[in-house]
């Protein structure tokens, strides 16, 4: 079956074209998406790499054609580049301006040949060399969902038909293929590319839908004052943590903390104060959060940390250093320094006792009242008799001079 050419080259431009449309809506919509602002570049550079070959209708290519092949290989790299920023790699100029530069070289050369086996040799494999970095960074960077699969597949599909077409001419130049037989297969190479350019597009949409839908469940489960984890993350963060514990048999404490008096900081010195104050707050906690611990902000000024594998002795440790952090570090706003308290409630949950972590953190809540009951600014304790840890019923730990 013999094709022309230039007939397929304007379809593939106007595919290009559509496909640009789309990630266009994608870049403008999703600013923050900075592989889709590489991908929509990809596809600029390889439709006018596509409109500059099918200009040149020559029976051996000219610089037309060599510009056109530069462009797309150069958008192929554009396109690996898009693949790294989306997993978080920095993009790899210098190497991406070496292969660029040693494609025009081979280009220029090949271009004073006039030989045209030749030159299809070289125009395949110039855009082979991205193609191949654009599979191995899907197939190796981590994590690896369906989309990177299909895009993975689109591009070795692609690239399975650069690589016939190279092989196809080398057996053309070294004798063991005539031209006739060439062009009934030239075909079918070129639609494998038009296939591949096209699904790995679609792969592509699929990891952007897939990190939108990330984006979307990490906002969903995080507070957008102080960064940390609201009550549906914190629900989630409970879960994991007690389905742990049951397969490895280990313990969790519960702390719940509250903020005292942190009504008059906003009465006193406006909202806007309130809401630094609890920011404060939070870098305070996190700054004494040990490695595995779980810090989430559950409405207004009460926060909770969740301890996997501690028992109570060392929560009850980690609550006096986040009382006295705070107590040592008042909140500096416009000049004045306000000092803070913090109230705090402890308990453990074990997973020999039958019950379930909330069963633990309604206990903490328990505690903590009893604390801002016996006039803040301290740690109780509150835990089942049944506990295996050494303290059990009600205790409280500490109990410093209240902070007015």
């Amino acid at each position: 079956m013999h094709l022309d050419f230039q007939t397929l080259y304007v379809v593939i431009i106007l595919n290009s074209l559509s496909l640009i449309v789309v990630w266009a809506a994608i870049v403008w919509v999703n600013k923050p998406f900075l592989a889709a602002r590489y991908w929509l570049a990809s596809l600029v550079m390889t439709s006018m790499g596509g409109a500059f070959l099918a200009l040149d209708d020559a029976p051996t290519a000219t610089g037309i054609t060599g510009f056109g092949i530069s462009l797309i290989g150069a958008g192929f790299g554009v396109m690996w580049q898009g693949v790294r920023v989306f997993y978080g790699r920095r993009p790899r100029w210098g190497l991406l301006a070496l292969i660029v530069l040693g494609s025009a070289l081979a280009l220029a050369l090949v271009l004073s040949s006039q030989h045209r086996a030749q030159q299809n040799v070289v125009f395949a494999g110039v855009q082979m060399i991205p193609i191949f970095l654009v599979v191995m960074a899907l197939v190796t960077l981590r994590p690896r969902k369906l989309g990177a699969l299909v895009a993975a597949g689109a591009a070795i599909i692609a690239f399975a038909g650069h690589a016939g077409e190279a092989g196809s001419n080398i057996a053309r130049l070294i004798g063991f293929m005539h031209d006739d037989t060439y062009y009934d297969f030239a075909a079918w190479f070129l639609v494998a590319v038009v296939i591949g350019c096209s699904l790995w597009n679609l792969g592509f949409l699929l990891m952007a839908i897939d990190r939108l839908k990330a984006d979307l469940a990490h906002l969903a489960t995080r507070d957008d004052l102080t960064g940390l984890p609201n009550r549906r993350g914190f629900r989630e963060m409970v879960r994991l943590c007690e389905q742990e514990g049951r397969r490895r048999r280990l313990g969790a404490a519960v702390m719940m903390i509250d903020l005292d008096n942190f009504k008059s900081v906003n009465d006193r010195y406006g909202h806007a104060a309130g809401d630094a104050c609890l920011v404060h707050v939070a870098r305070l906690a996190q700054s004494i959060e040990r490695p595995g611990d779980l810090l989430a902000r559950l409405s207004g000024d009460e926060f909770c940390l969740l301890l996997p594998d501690t028992d109570i002795a060392k929560a009850a440790r980690v609550a006096d250093r986040l009382r006295e952090a705070v107590a040592s570090n008042p909140f500096a706003w416009h000049g004045h320094l306000i000092p803070l308290s913090l109230s705090l409630g402890l308990s453990t949950w074990w997973p020999e006792t039958g019950d379930d972590i909330r069963d633990a953190l309604h206990r903490a809540d328990l505690a903590l009242y009893e604390t801002k009951h016996g006039g803040r600014n301290g740690v109780t304790v509150h835990q089942p008799e049944a506990s295996p840890f050494p303290l059990a019923g009600r205790a409280i730990l500490s109990r410093p001079a209240a902070v007015s």
